[in-house]
């Protein structure tokens, strides 16, 4: 049950400061897709990535892992919102912001789950 209160607790939070990251930097990039649900998605993997690499390499607490793994993290990146940008950005046939975005938010993604895990890892 105690897993049950942690993920909760710190998907709540998770939940909060993405939103929080993604208003605040709506006021200053108001147009096109949301530059702060990139933000949350990329930090968001790197804070993953961290997870990974040090659970490879140590014993960490369960609900710790649980805690910044699933709660925070699982409620701080959104790949729905992700999804419904890349949507609008076909409803206005803005392919090459599409291509851009998409490459942004995959392969950045990517690369900074890697740089957490080998981040962890030492």
């Amino acid at each position: 049950m105690t897993a049950w209160i942690v993920v909760g607790l710190a998907g709540a939070l998770g939940a909060t400061s993405r939103h929080a990251v993604d208003i605040g930097l709506r006021r200053w990039f108001p147009k096109g897709p949301s530059i702060g649900i990139l933000v949350v998605n990329l930090l968001g993997s790197f804070v993953l990535g961290i997870v990974v690499g040090v659970v490879a390499t140590r014993t960490i607490d369960e609900n710790l892992r649980l805690g910044v793994a699933a709660g925070f993290c699982g409620a701080f990146t959104t790949f729905s919102t992700f999804a419904a940008e890349l949507a609008g950005l076909v409803n206005d046939r803005n392919h090459r912001m599409l291509l851009q975005w998409t490459a942004m938010m995959v392969l950045g993604g990517g690369l900074a789950a890697y740089a957490g895990i080998v981040l962890g890892r030492l």
